[in-house]
């Protein structure tokens, strides 16, 4: 169950001390905090861009999720999940 995390945040790297054992959980949250998870328009399913996202936050109150939904191609949730800024957050949001 354990997997071998590259602690210096190189997947490349074979120097033993620049490794660790560890689990997949440790080893995901690794790639997180260095920034090396694919988000947003570098994520390779992305429907949205960082604009259109912002585009829909912007008429939250004004236009109803289900019509934004539509017009963009995604679900209610997704439009929800932007409007909560839990996905395509700002950089300043966190």
């Amino acid at each position: 169950g354990q997997v071998v995390r590259h602690l210096c945040n190189r997947p490349d790297c074979v120097n033993p001390a620049h490794l660790a054992a560890g689990t997949h959980a440790e080893n995901v949250a690794d790639r997180v905090t260095a920034g090396r998870s694919a988000r947003g328009e570098r994520h390779g399913r992305h429907k949205l861009t960082q604009a259109e996202a912002r585009a829909i936050r912007a008429v939250r109150g004004s236009v109803n999720a289900s019509e934004l939904a539509r017009r963009y191609g995604v679900s209610r949730r997704a439009v929800t999940l932007i409007w909560d800024n839990v996905n395509w957050r700002e950089p300043s949001a966190g």
